[in-house]
């Protein structure tokens, strides 16, 4: 990360030099995002909104909407809900005009963290994301949105399944090369904590394990099931749009697009 920052950094001043109104807030988009990955949401938020700005200034919709997702996730991780939810619900709905699937369940996800944190009801955006990032093969998505749904569970006393879903966004990360920082990995494992008493030790170890071992559709309709109960979910298809299982995510040729690959040759 802190080569990419000096990058888009360079690239920031190469930009501004230029009178490249785009292109400055395509890379202050960028560092949005990397400063957001390091836990930097201060400086995340700084970002996102001079180039939000920029984006607006240009009539920009793509820039305008994918700025706008960068800025819900900054507020959420800053604790502020309703601005948290307030733009993505702006963003979700630019994206949704554009047709950006992928911009619609980022948006979604957002909207189901703060939820999730006002113990409101979570399940149907979280369940919407998870879905947007399977069909799009988007695994980073995916070990995100099953952290989620780990969560979610330990709130319905799901210990065993918080495990395994825990387990199975591991390994995902560990497929794509994508760790949690190290902040997030101390909040999940406190979370855990409680499964792992409730569990035992040796029962949490072998739920954790099982997660590894689920192919990616079967992890995808199990986390489903935690979302939403009340259906029944084939672990060899997507729910909504009947696409075959994805290819398991340790395979080396099913590598996730970098989250920020969208801009980052453009920017550079």
């Amino acid at each position: 990360h802190a080569e990419a920052r000096a990058l888009f950094d360079r690239s920031l001043a190469i930009k501004r030099d230029r009178d490249d109104a785009r292109g400055v807030a395509l890379t202050l988009s960028c560092l949005a995002i990397s400063a957001n990955w390091d836990g930097r949401s201060e400086e995340a938020q700084t970002l996102a909104t001079e180039s939000l700005e920029g984006f607006r200034a240009l009539e920009d919709a793509w820039g305008i909407a994918t700025t706008l997702n960068i800025l819900g996730y900054a507020a959420y991780c800053l604790g502020d809900d309703d601005a948290s939810r307030r733009v993505a619900t702006e963003a979700l709905a630019r994206e949704t005009t554009l047709g950006n699937r992928r911009g619609m369940a980022l948006a979604q996800y957002t909207l189901a963290l703060a939820a999730l944190r006002q113990d409101g009801d979570a399940r149907d955006w979280l369940g919407k994301a998870l879905t947007g990032f399977h069909e799009l093969g988007d695994r980073w998505g995916v070990a995100n949105a099953l952290e989620t749904v780990s969560e979610l569970a330990l709130t319905q006393d799901g210990f065993a399944q918080a495990a395994r879903l825990s387990g199975a966004a591991q390994k995902i990360r560990k497929a794509i090369r994508a760790p949690l920082t190290a902040e997030d990995q101390r909040a999940r494992d406190a979370r855990l904590a409680r499964a792992r008493q409730a569990l035992g030790e040796r029962a949490f170890e072998a739920a954790w394990a099982e997660g590894e071992r689920l192919e990616f559709g079967a992890l995808v309709a199990l986390a489903l099931r935690v979302v939403s109960p009340q259906r029944a979910f084939s672990p060899l298809l997507s729910p909504s749009l009947s696409v075959p299982i994805l290819p398991d995510p340790a395979s080396p040729d099913t590598i996730s697009p970098d989250p920020i690959s969208f801009a980052s040759q453009e920017a550079l």
